[in-house]
């Protein structure tokens, strides 16, 4: 419910239909303008006040209300239903050494996974060290290691270009978690409170042990 373009488009809906506009809104599929039924039916009543029908194009135009959240309870089921499904494949391919798909690390770089390391329990994709990124993050290590302020590094990532950084913005806070996360001692982000004591993975570090404590 708190989308910042979802809260937009009501917010621009309440300005036309103030200044006395038609307007109409137009989804592709029902479930992309809300999963949960309690906001849909909400959102629902409040359109249905001001005069503003929902026109989605796959279902082939206006819904009608019941139709809408029938539709609406099975999408959120189909949420819980997949964010269950993903966590499980999450525990798995982490308790078999390997880093989770997502967003990738500054200093690594995505490649497909062998047929050997897909039976062993790889995702499609795994990490290694990116030659053209990894001396980035050892330069912000370094800095850091010889009395920099974690400010000053931010400063410094954020005026890196925009492929090495990913298209990311580096605040102090997201600097002071980068130096801190595990991956780059080949560590899961998950287990022991001691991440030193967790179990190596099965990609490779950038720093040694030592180093990153």
């Amino acid at each position: 419910d708190d989308r910042e373009k979802y809260q937009a488009l009501l917010a621009e809906v309440r300005r036309l239909r103030a200044e006395g506009q038609p307007v109409v809104v137009v989804v592709k599929w029902l479930h992309r303008f809300g999963r949960r039924v309690l906001e849909r039916a909400r959102c629902a009543e409040e359109l249905n006040a001001l005069g503003v029908p929902i026109h989605s194009v796959a279902e082939g135009g206006q819904v009608p209300e019941l139709v809408a959240n029938v539709l609406a309870a099975v999408a959120q089921e189909e949420t819980r239903q997949l964010g269950e499904r993903v966590a499980d494949v999450r525990q798995q391919v982490v308790r078999n050494g390997w880093y989770f798909p997502g967003m990738c690390p500054l200093g690594y770089r995505w490649r497909p996974a062998t047929k050997e390391e897909r039976l062993q329990g790889a995702p499609k994709s795994v990490l290694e060290m990116d030659p053209d990124r990894s001396p980035y993050f050892l330069e912000a290590c370094q800095r850091i290691l010889s009395g920099a302020s974690i400010r000053s590094v931010a400063r410094w990532i954020q005026c890196l270009p925009a492929e090495v950084r990913g298209d990311r913005h580096y605040n102090s806070t997201a600097v002071r978690r980068l130096l801190m996360s595990p991956v780059y001692i080949s560590r899961p982000a998950h287990g022991d409170p001691d991440p030193l004591e967790r179990t190596r993975g099965r990609w490779p570090s950038l720093l040694d042990d030592e180093t990153w404590d």
